[in-house]
């Protein structure tokens, strides 16, 4: 049975300062707890990767019309596989913290630094494509978090309307590509982007 542990008592835990166990983060066995993690993980995937990978099929309409059993079973396969990449991701992030718990006794930043370069094994999953995708689904997250680590330190200061500058940015990008380098762009996307923009 997980133990009752106030916020001030997690926070220690969480900072290297209290020891820790599988006890004090579980409850039950360490296996039914990954298995179980695993499932949630894979549900909450499905509900997000299915429209993903079913929604565009709508503008791919001809296709399915054409190849319903083929292009179908495409969709299904890539939704399972980009289902796996997270339920994975959970599952190596989960069995890293009670493998690091049981060996070391404690939670320190070299546990987050461990879980974060092991659960990247789970992007192997996918195929090469997708994972540039998500690399670059990942990237801004990645220089928010640093932005926002740097401002704590008072190492940076708040630049006005940033979030606009970076929109501009973006957008700039996206046309620039769209009108000069359409070949940068995955055929969907380019699509969705005629619609909006124009053919060029």
């Amino acid at each position: 049975m997980s133990l009752e542990l106030s916020p001030e008592h997690i926070q220690k835990i969480a900072a290297g300062i209290l020891p820790a166990s599988c006890e004090m983060l579980h409850n039950g066995p360490c296996i039914v707890h990954w298995l179980k993690n695993f499932m949630l993980g894979f549900k909450f995937g499905m509900k997000f990767y299915f429209p993903l990978h079913f929604m565009p099929l709508i503008l791919r309409y001809k296709q399915v019309l054409k190849k319903p059993l083929e292009t179908l079973r495409t969709a299904l396969k890539g939704c399972v596989r980009s289902t796996m990449v997270l339920a994975v991701m959970v599952l190596i992030g989960k069995m890293t913290v009670c493998g690091y718990v049981r060996t070391v006794g404690t939670m320190d930043s070299k546990l987050m630094v461990l879980s974060a370069a092991l659960i990247n094994v789970s992007a192997f999953i996918e195929t090469p494509a997708r994972i540039s995708e998500m690399a670059m689904y990942v990237l801004p997250r990645f220089f928010d978090a640093i932005w926002k680590f740097l401002k704590r330190r008072g190492l940076v200061v708040n630049l006005p309307y940033g979030q606009v500058i970076l929109f501009c940015m973006a957008m700039a990008a996206i046309m620039y590509s769209h009108n000069r380098e359409p070949d940068n762009i995955k055929p969907m996307y380019r699509k969705v982007c005629d619609k909006f923009f124009g053919e060029n």
